[in-house]
């Protein structure tokens, strides 16, 4: 093993002890608190458990409160069957199993005038040919390797009003891109829907919840004006892939993309009732791999705003866009001192306050699905959505490896799920 290598483990091992250690004894701490009612005064005695747990109860009911008004809202914009031309994107690489997916459900679009571009791999012969088998143009990337590349190489080719975005394993709904056009017609540069992971097994289940969950902490992200504009499940004018100088050659060339976005101060319009369906992972590794890459990618975000290394912008938005990056893979760590909070409310039998962090994150999940469900390939998610907190932890320690690896081993690689049956 090398050296780089047993620093991290050592370093990952070191760390996540101590803050489960530190969360325990800062748990244990007793806080006294005088309530003076009126005539009445009371003295209280607490663990400082408590008050976290109750802190963390509290943004994620606010959080899930923010993602059922927007899933649940009567009010819709409507939708455009021929407001210009529509080139969509997929870029593919190993993705012969699945590609199919995106290509007949853009097939189905009700969408008028749309042309389907798929971005392959030379070396990809086993996706070119399922791509010259489907009624779409098949292109080779300028920039072998790099998805962002793919992406950019069908902006430079084509001359078009509108781009959608896609992933060779969505399920695009029929009405997607009506919709997205409608937003973009009323003057936003983005529009942004929302990708569903298909719960078809137990690991898919947990990545469904996960999600969900992300969902909830993005809606409060975009209470300080930051939304995402992803690679997948978007819709934009050539317009703004021009603003901001295009897609750039990153890990996770999406979250980027969507930091580029809000540097700018691109209009961007996220709705989470417009849903694609996308696979999820099928086994832990790929779970836990692909949360990391994610994760490693932020990092290299980070990275790459203290080096300076985006377009000039507005010096709020350039903090603020720092500032983000960080707290995106930093504050699953805490969760891990949480979690330790968690465990001593459990050792004291204080019942009542260690399930409520249990039933908080569950509201998203379940208040997604119920939706969700009546999407013929998703069931609702039961009592999976109990489990939701769990996860919680997972995504700490992903997190923590996240940064070690970007710090000591990480040399560029990227991890691919296995997709397709």
């Amino acid at each position: 093993m090398r050296f780089g290598e047993l620093t991290e483990y050592a370093l990952f091992a070191a760390i996540s002890i101590g803050l489960f250690v530190w969360g325990v004894f800062d748990g244990l701490n007793i806080v006294d608190r005088t309530i003076d009612i009126f005539f009445l005064i009371v003295q209280i005695r607490v663990p400082e458990a408590l008050y976290s747990n109750i802190a963390f109860t509290a943004t994620t009911i606010f959080a899930s409160a923010l993602l059922f008004k927007e899933i649940y809202s009567t009010s819709y914009l409507g939708k455009t069957t021929d407001g210009g031309k529509v080139e969509a994107i997929i870029p593919v690489y190993t993705d012969s199993g699945v590609l199919e997916n995106s290509v007949k459900a853009l097939n189905n679009s009700n969408y008028e005038d749309l042309r389907i571009n798929v971005v392959c791999e030379e070396e990809d012969e086993a996706s070119i040919e399922v791509a010259k088998e489907l009624d779409c143009e098949v292109i080779m990337n300028k920039n072998p390797g790099s998805k962002a590349g793919a992406i950019n190489t069908v902006f430079e080719m084509r001359d078009s009003k509108y781009y959608a975005l896609f992933d060779a394993d969505e399920k695009i709904d029929e009405d997607f891109i009506p919709h997205a056009v409608k937003y973009l017609e009323r003057g936003y540069e983005v529009f942004q829907g929302r990708r569903v992971p298909i719960p078809t097994g137990g690991i898919e289940k947990f990545a469904y919840c996960e999600r969900a969950v992300f969902h909830a902490a993005y809606k409060l992200q975009s209470l300080l004006g930051f939304l995402h504009a992803k690679s997948s499940s978007t819709v934009l004018t050539k317009e703004t892939w021009r603003k901001v100088d295009g897609f750039d050659d990153m890990l996770t060339e999406d979250i980027d993309f969507s930091h580029k976005c809000y540097r700018q101060g691109i209009n961007v319009k996220t709705d989470r009732r417009y849903t694609n369906l996308m696979e999820a992972p099928h086994s832990v590794k790929d779970f836990w791999e692909q949360r990391k890459r994610w994760l490693t990618g932020t990092v290299q975000i980070f990275h790459k705003g203290l080096k300076r290394n985006y377009q000039s912008s507005p010096l709020h938005r350039e903090l603020f866009s720092i500032i983000r990056s960080f707290i995106s893979f930093t504050l699953p760590i805490l969760v891990l001192i949480l979690f330790s909070n968690f465990l001593v409310l459990v050792f004291l039998g204080l019942q009542l306050f260690y399930v409520l962090p249990i039933l908080a994150t569950s509201l998203a999940p379940l208040l997604l699905s119920y939706k969700d469900s009546k999407i013929e390939e998703i069931d609702f998610i039961g009592w999976y959505a109990f489990t939701t907190f769990i996860l919680t932890l997972l995504s700490g320690l992903i997190s923590l490896k996240s940064i070690l690896e970007y710090i000591f081993t990480w040399e560029g690689e990227w991890y691919l799920v296995e997709k397709g049956e």
